[in-house]
């Protein structure tokens, strides 16, 4: 049966034309109501957050430098902040993140995302050979378990946490961890002892803004290898500003790891090894530095 044939179509034709004129914009504005607003919003989203673009400073805060917006990884940590309300070393815990679940290719692919970075973070001397192994592993250990949430602005936090076995007994004081035990496989503790607790979160190309990865095995104050800020600010795509400076408060903060500022940026960076490796970046102004660290704490 041809469409003009069918009885619906019969009794469209056999209207007023005023009447048919009308019936036809009310189903054109019933199509542009269903797929306008998520073109609408997701146009919307690449202006607002475009790396190059220029854009206001939220009142009370100072704008990024030419050199900031052309940085992807600098611009998206500066509307993190200021605009999204987001923080993205705590995607499992704040407002703004939309649990994404994990199914056959997404699964697939969110591994890869995350081994990637593991791979990654071990070429640039932040993990030990040994350690990048042990993380690439987990991720095919049915005892681990990898979840995610989404944020604005392509930002995904992936967490590889341990579910799939029974609470082993708490160990005791004499078996635990420390830098004389823990600092290879060889020397760790017992294997049924471990606990291991990873995350990061991605941009959609797959940068880390935030990488924390927790290990019973690993020491705690483990010290960093000389270029490991260096490395750091490698594996987040921001070392190309040369205006990075060391900040010095091991006195009040023996624990802090090695930490720069870049004004240019905007950007606090901090790696350590406390138990295993963590690298973050927060977005900030020169005063809220100062007022947050003092100015005598920068060298």
């Amino acid at each position: 049966m041809r469409l003009n044939e069918t009885k619906w179509m019969r009794r469209f034709s056999a209207l007023e034309p005023k009447t048919r004129r009308a019936v036809l914009l009310c189903g054109a504005a019933v199509v542009l109501c269903l797929v306008l607003p998520p073109a609408v919003f997701a146009l919307w989203d690449g202006l607002l957050l475009g790396g190059t673009r220029s854009r206001p400073a939220p009142e009370g805060t100072q704008p990024l430098s030419d050199a900031g917006r052309q940085n992807t990884t600098a611009c998206l940590l500066y509307d993190c902040a200021h605009l999204l309300g987001i923080d993205p070393a705590r995607g499992s815990v704040y407002e703004g993140w939309t649990e994404q679940p994990l199914e056959d290719s997404d699964l697939a692919e969110a591994r890869t995302r995350c081994r990637t970075v593991v791979e990654r973070a071990g070429e640039l001397g932040l993990l030990e050979s040994w350690q990048t192994e042990d993380i690439l592993a987990l991720f095919d250990d049915p005892a681990y378990t990898l979840t995610a949430a989404t944020a604005p602005a392509g930002l995904t936090a992936y967490t590889l946490s341990y579910t799939g076995r029974p609470a082993e007994p708490a160990e005791a004081p004499a078996m635990a961890a420390t830098p004389e035990t823990a600092s290879t496989p060889e020397t760790a503790a017992p294997e049924s002892s471990r606990s291991i607790w990873l995350s990061m979160t991605l941009t959609a190309e797959g940068t880390p803004l935030a990488f924390d990865w927790q290990d019973s095995w690993a020491p705690w104050g483990a010290e960093l290898p000389e270029d490991a800020l260096t490395g750091a600010l490698a594996l987040m795509g921001v070392e190309e500003f040369d205006d990075w400076q060391l900040l010095e408060w091991s006195d009040r903060l023996p624990d802090a790891g090695q930490c720069a500022y870049s004004a240019q940026a905007q950007l606090y960076v901090s790696v350590n090894r406390n138990s295993g490796l963590s690298i973050t970046a927060a977005s900030m102004t020169e005063e809220e530095l100062a007022g947050i660290y003092g100015e005598e704490d920068s060298q």
